[in-house]
């Protein structure tokens, strides 16, 4: 996906904007990421550990975000108390 209207988004979807240290490496780490699911390499989808929560937080993290959870839940409630 390379564009989305906010708007048309699922009313459960939290919609932030951080700033990074580091956007450059955070869309790295994005590319990498649809390289691997193209591949077929990507690792499975796992609601506590590999969900689109966690894929955000890595993302984040290739960013340069700090001390962000890798964990489902956590890195939501992470997310909602430092920038929702």
């Amino acid at each position: 996906m390379t564009e989305f209207t906010a708007a048309e988004l699922p009313a459960i979807t939290i919609n932030l904007r951080i700033s990074l240290p580091n956007p450059q490496a955070a869309m790295a780490y994005a590319e990498s990421a649809m390289a691997k699911t193209q591949r077929g390499v990507y690792p499975a989808y796992d609601m506590p550990n590999q969900a689109c929560v966690t894929y955000c937080a890595q993302v984040l993290e290739a960013g340069g975000i700090a001390g962000i959870p890798k964990n489902n839940h956590e890195a939501q409630a992470w997310l909602i108390q430092r920038y929702g």
